[in-house]
């Protein structure tokens, strides 16, 4: 499992007893025009809602070349539960959730994009799921992208299932709800693969995981990044090692 980074937690931010904490983490890249609406509105729906005792919200600036981290700065000042955590160059996906995952205070994560395409309020119909599950997964039950990110996603999301047996609609919705201790220490899988290799981890440690419908809007602002030739290529490469990986073992 993961180990817990969190240091100095004063007593306002210990979880209570049967009410955990929740840790939200944003992996953004050139999101300046997104990021703002992001955070309030998740800073709304949580200081409202009553399931998690404390909670905050991580973003990790993965590299960004726009003003993202200079909005965030702006922000940071109004936004009491909010870090900052900041990737000097463009890391990738995968290692953005991951450093937000070390910098997290509570045993609950939510890993959610930033771009203004889902919706905070989906979280309510994750946590009714929470008693009798570790991981509660989101899928886009109307998606609400261009056709070839459409395409290209349900290929993808085929292609795992055939050869890991990961029996899920919508293997790559940015959208999870999981308690920390189901979160591995290291994975091997980048960006694309990334949450492929989470949830057959998950599995071989017996975890109970929920898929859930979440909402999902058209991108209004921002250029997405997931479809290039560039991250294709790489979750083509990914896709051959985790298989590997996973016939040895997946040690």
């Amino acid at each position: 499992m993961i180990r817990d980074m969190a240091r100095n937690a004063t007593p306002a931010q210990i979880e209570i007893k049967n009410q955990p904490g929740l840790s939200v983490i944003l992996p953004v890249y050139n999101e300046a025009d997104n990021i703002v609406k992001t955070i309030g509105e998740i800073a709304n729906f949580l200081y409202c809602q009553t399931y998690f005792s404390v909670y905050e919200i991580i973003v990790v600036n993965d590299g960004s070349s726009d003003f993202t981290l200079a909005v965030l700065h702006q922000r940071h000042m109004r936004s009491a539960p909010l870090k900052i955590v900041t990737h000097k160059d463009n890391l990738g996906y995968a290692k953005a959730l991951m450093s937000g995952a070390r910098s997290a205070a509570y045993s609950f994560l939510l890993f959610m994009d930033a771009d203004c395409q889902f919706s905070i309020t989906s979280l309510n119909d994750m946590i009714m799921h929470i008693p009798t599950n570790d991981i509660v997964i989101g899928y886009r039950a109307k998606r609400n992208d261009p056709f070839y990110r459409i395409l290209l996603g349900a290929v993808h999301t085929f292609l795992v299932s055939i050869l890991f047996q990961l029996r899920f609609r919508d293997i790559n919705c940015g959208f999870k709800l999981l308690k920390k201790e189901f979160l591995e220490e290291k994975y091997y899988a980048t960006d694309s693969m990334f949450y492929a290799e989470m949830l057959l981890k998950a599995q071989r440690r017996n975890a109970r995981i929920k898929e859930v419908a979440v909402i999902h809007f058209r991108r209004l602002n921002g250029k997405p990044t997931g479809a290039s030739w560039e991250v294709i290529r790489n979750a083509f490469i990914d896709t051959i090692c985790l298989k590997w990986i996973h016939r040895k073992g997946m040690h």
